[in-house]
Formats: structure tokens, sequence, C-alpha cells
């Protein structure tokens, strides 16, 4: 009876897991709030084991993994209600279809349905048996996902999914060698059990760990390619800086040749020569922050090249608490993005509103600027699909919060960090 109830605890455990895993597969982990999603799943799988104890109460037991299984899901990934929901949903009706498989397997062998749900040497291989089926049928899911995802992700996942292949056939050949073995009545010893509930950890573990070598693959890969485009950001910006410096030196000489033609009489060579710096002079927005003027400065001068006006509230310290390379990469992005969008627009149209804004210690930022329903044009930056996901990495790693929304034809992208 102990060993009964030892393996159901693990087994339930194992499958509290296997949501997790399921979910994954779908859905990015929320990466704030650590604490609240370990007590979200603790708690989770307290319940799920006390109820686990009892067969008679299956009924509960299921409407429980529905119901709070869509609150633990919400609470761990980023996700809507509706969709943790269909997540928990599907591992309800996966775990009933690896029972009613595994048990129509075992009656193949001479089981009857009644040993299998009375506590006892039969129910407890089935149930290992059972979990084991559920982690295949899992395993299959993420496969088929990867095959019919855009972007070859199918072969990434085949690289994910290899080391768990032997381990989970190495469990499937044992798990019928046990089924074969009990099915002659042989005693039941205790330890194959535990080999079994080892080899069923063991490719659950194996699974996590891969898949969390795949994220951390894809995270160098993104930041790689953010890296670079900063890289290449800044070298434009010191260089715009650069002439941002000589045009500054242009209007101090500007005061000198005033001066010498209201000497000369009718205007003479000093007026002309003045003429000519004046027509040569770009403007220049100098908002008391040298990282961000440079910012501004270029897509100032690019926005009067695509004919969208720019209209700019700023009022920031001459330093801030963000690096230089997380503000390239806030403000670069997000205005790319913008004069594209307002590229597709008829030029009476275009407009681009930038909003920044440092008070009591939170970097208040929004970018409003209308857009069409056809596709955007490709952006200026060659990173252009990455850029509104770098921009939410740059937010979470500051602890602060990013919205975007778009209703009748306006773009709004709104930005909070608190220091």
């Amino acid at each position: 009876m102990i060993m009964y109830y030892f393996v159901q605890i693990v087994c339930t455990i194992a499958q509290n897991l296997l949501l997790l895993f399921l979910c994954n597969i779908f859905f990015v982990s929320q990466k704030s709030k650590r604490g609240i999603r370990m007590v979200a799943f603790l708690t989770f799988c307290s319940i799920s084991v006390f109820l686990s104890l009892y067969p008679t109460l299956s009924i509960i037991r299921t409407l429980f993994w529905i119901v709070g299984g869509t609150l633990l899901v919400s609470v761990i990934f980023k996700t809507s209600l509706l969709q943790a929901f269909f997540s928990s949903l599907s591992m309800v009706a996966i775990s009933g279809l690896s029972d009613i498989a595994i048990m129509v397997l075992m009656s193949l062998f001479g089981f009857r349905n009644q040993e299998i749900i009375e506590e006892g040497n039969v129910r407890i291989y089935f149930i290992i048996i059972s979990t084991l089926f559920s982690l295949f049928l899992i395993v299959l899911i993420q496969f088929i996902k990867g095959l019919t995802t855009e972007k070859k992700i199918g072969i990434v996942s085949a690289q994910v999914l290899l080391p768990v292949c032997p381990s989970l056939a190495v469990s499937s050949i044992f798990a019928c060698l046990l089924a074969t073995d009990i099915s002659n009545k042989t005693d039941l010893k205790y330890s194959y059990l535990f080999v079994a509930l080892g080899l069923l950890y063991t490719n659950i573990v194996t699974m996590f760990y891969t898949v969390w070598l795949q994220e951390q693959k894809e995270e160098r890969h993104n930041l790689e390619l953010a890296n670079h485009h900063y890289a290449m950001q800044k070298a434009y910006y010191e260089e715009l800086h650069s002439q941002q410096e000589q045009t500054r030196a242009l209007w101090h000489d500007i005061k000198k040749y005033l001066h010498a033609a209201q000497i000369e009489s009718a205007g003479g060579t000093a007026l002309d020569q003045l003429q000519g710096m004046v027509d040569s002079i770009t403007p220049v927005v100098d908002v008391n922050n040298r990282v961000v003027s440079v910012i501004l400065n270029e897509y100032v001068q690019a926005a009067e090249e695509m004919d969208t006006r720019l209209s700019l509230d700023i009022q920031i310290p001459s330093q801030l608490p963000i690096t230089s390379a997380d503000l390239y990469i806030l403000l670069g992005n997000t205005l790319d993005n913008s004069l594209d969008a307002c590229a597709a627009l008829p030029a009476e149209l275009r407009e681009v509103s930038i909003q920044l804004r440092l008070h009591n210690q939170m970097l208040y930022y929004r970018v409003v600027n209308p857009y069409a329903d056809a596709h955007f044009q490709r952006s200026r930056s060659h990173f252009h699909g990455y850029g509104l996901k770098n921009v939410k990495a740059v937010v979470e790693r500051y602890q602060g919060n990013i919205q975007t929304s778009q209703k009748d034809g306006v773009f709004v992208v709104a930005i909070m960090i608190n220091f």
C-alpha cells in the first residue's frame, strides 16, 4: 500500500512537469516574478497530489486540473486565459488518452479492467507506463510542431529531441518487459519499480535540459544580431556626432562673418560666404543629452528625406540611468518601425510623435504613428525582424513595462522604466 501511494505521488508530480513542458512548446515563460511562479507550481502540485490519492474523486481531480491548470499556465507563461484553458484541457486529454491506450494494451496481456483500477501491483505499473506514454505523446507533439513551424524550426527541434529518444526507447522496452512480468503473475520487484521511475524522470529532466539549451542558443543568436545592429548604429551615430560638432563650429564662425559683412560695403564676399555656409548647415536637435540628441538628429534628417513630420516632446537630463547601447536599441528600433509605417501612407498623413520624459526616477517613452493596412516596407535596419523583440528585451532587463496598441489606423508604443 505504501509503495502504491509513493508511485502515485511521484507520477502525479511527473504529470505536473509534463504540463509545463507541453506549454513550453507553444508559449514563452515569464521572466519576472519567479517567486510567485514557484509558489503557484508548488500549490498546484500539492493539491493535485492530494486528489490523486483518492481514486473516487476522479471528476473533482479532472475539474481541478482544468481550472487550476489554467491559472497555473497563465501565471508561469505569457499567454491569455483562453489559451491557458486549452493547454490544461489538452493535458487532461493526453492523460486520458494515455490511460485508455495502456488499459487496452494491458488487456491484451490478459489483465482485467478491475485489476487495473483497484489498488495493487497491476495498478502501480499501469500508472508508471501510462505516464511514460503521456511523455511520449508530448514529445511527439513537440516534434510535429517543429516540423510544421516556419523558419525550419523542425530541424532544430529534432536536434533537441535527439538525446531524449534513446532514453525514451529504453523506457518503452522496459515498460513492455514489466507488463510481461506482471502478466505472468510474477511478484513485484521494487528494484524494477525504481528503475522504471528513474527512467521516467531521466526522460523528463533530459527534455527540460535540452529545451533549455535550445533557448540559450536562440538567445545567444539574437544577442549577436542585436550587438551587430548596435555596432553598426554606434559607428553611424559617432560619425553623425562629429558632423554635428562641425555644424556647431560653423554657427560659431557665422557671427564673425556677420561682423565682417557689416564692415564691407554692399555685402561683398563675406555675405556670399555666409549664405553658402547657411545653405550647407543641416538642422541640429539638442535635447541636453548627447546620446539622445545624436539619435534624434539622425531620424529628423531621415524624416525630412521621407517627407514625414516629426513632433518632439523631450524633457530629460544630460545623464540617464540607462546605457547608451540600450538607448540606441529603444529609440532606434521604434523610430525605424514608425518611419517605415509612415512610408506606406500619403505625404499629408505622415507624422510621428515622440515623447520622452524622466520624472521621479521613471522614464516614459511614447511613439505614435499612423499606419496602412498593407504590409510595412522593409526597415532601414537589416535586422528589422528583431527590432521590437530587442526593445522588449531591453525593457525586461530594466524591469520595465511595454505596451503596444493599434486602433483606427494609429500605432502606439508606450514604455515605462523605473530606476
